[in-house]
């Protein structure tokens, strides 16, 4: 973070491409959030749905 700060004054960047740079990295950090919500709540389904479909296959086994 540090070196990208070092890198946009370098370049000289103006107080709307910091603002646009923020506004992309809060973008990208909420689509994380939502990636891993999503992947989270397909975890507990599958965890779920596991054992009973073992217990179904078992049957006719």
């Amino acid at each position: 973070m540090k070196i990208d700060i070092a890198v946009i004054k370098a370049v000289g960047a103006t107080k709307s491409d910091i603002a646009d740079l923020r506004a992309e990295m809060r973008s990208a950090v909420a689509e994380a959030k939502s990636a891993i919500i999503m992947w989270v709540a397909g975890l507990v389904f599958l965890a779920q749905l596991v054992p009973t479909m073992v217990r179904i296959i078992e049957k006719y086994i």
